[in-house]
């Protein structure tokens, strides 16, 4: 055992009138982080001879759920004044903003501010799409999304998939070879610039249709999608991203001949 384990354990059997515990400095504590965990450091005071150790601090009169104690890592030297680190986890819906209340430990308090920030997290499933279809088809497709963050999410009706062909360079490059005559590095260049454009691909038309174009933290919203894609070679496949905001969602489309 340690000397610093053999400390704690001393710590932890000893009368509890053998040392005063440690008092807060004074200073406002800031908890400062994106929901669920918001995070700390809090100045301490060691009046005693001894070294000290805080374990939990208690919240109150908040305007938000939170939890009764707050677990402190760290211990304090004797005589010490120094910043030990603390965690408060809060519900991860709470809206973004700033609440007071107050940190006690023992029979002291101090004033807390708790600064949630805004936290981004849409979860959509199925995570990727895979269409098949020929060029120029209209399909259709469904999404779960759920919010998982503490701000709203908003639908956009309209979005677009930039797609671009699978391998689309080494595919330009193969064409390109056996239209160029043998040794013929000028042509095999215009073949291969020809390919090249060819091969690019207009993006397709998303619309979405939702009963609440608005999902709010923590709920959930069904997005029926009605996908135009746009003139596509035969026998290819396809890949692109599909915006929603700031969510991406990756999409694969398939051809074949009708």
């Amino acid at each position: 055992m340690t000397e610093d384990q053999l400390n704690d354990l001393m710590a932890e059997q000893a009368p509890p009138d053998m040392a005063a515990p440690p008092r807060l400095s004074g200073a406002p504590v800031h908890f400062v982080g994106q929901p669920p965990t918001l995070n700390a450091t809090i100045e301490f005071v060691n009046d005693s001879s001894d070294k000290n150790r805080v374990r939990y601090l208690e919240l109150a009169d908040f305007e938000i759920a939170t939890p009764a104690q707050v677990r402190v890592m760290g211990r304090l030297q004797a005589k010490e004044c120094r910043s030990l680190n603390a965690a408060v986890n809060i519900q991860a819906a709470t809206p973004a903003g700033e609440y007071a209340g107050v940190v006690r430990c023992g029979e002291e308090q101090q004033a807390a501010v708790l600064h949630v920030l805004e936290r981004f997290d849409l979860e959509v499933l199925p995570q990727e799409l895979e269409l098949h279809a020929s060029g120029g088809d209209k399909v259709t497709a469904t999404v779960v999304a759920v919010n998982r963050g503490n701000v709203d999410f908003i639908v956009p009706k309209v979005t677009k998939i930039h797609l671009e062909e699978d391998d689309w360079v080494g595919r330009s490059a193969v064409a390109a070879l056996k239209n160029a005559r043998p040794a013929g590095f000028d042509d095999f260049m215009n073949k291969l610039t020809g390919e090249v454009f060819a091969r690019q691909v207009s993006a397709a038309t998303v619309n979405v249709r939702t009963g609440n174009y608005r999902i709010a933290a923590g709920q959930t919203g069904t997005l029926e999608l009605e996908i135009q894609l746009p003139p596509l070679g035969q026998h290819s496949s396809f890949h692109g991203p599909m915006k929603l905001n700031r969510l991406e969602i990756p999409v694969a489309v398939d051809t074949w001949v009708s």
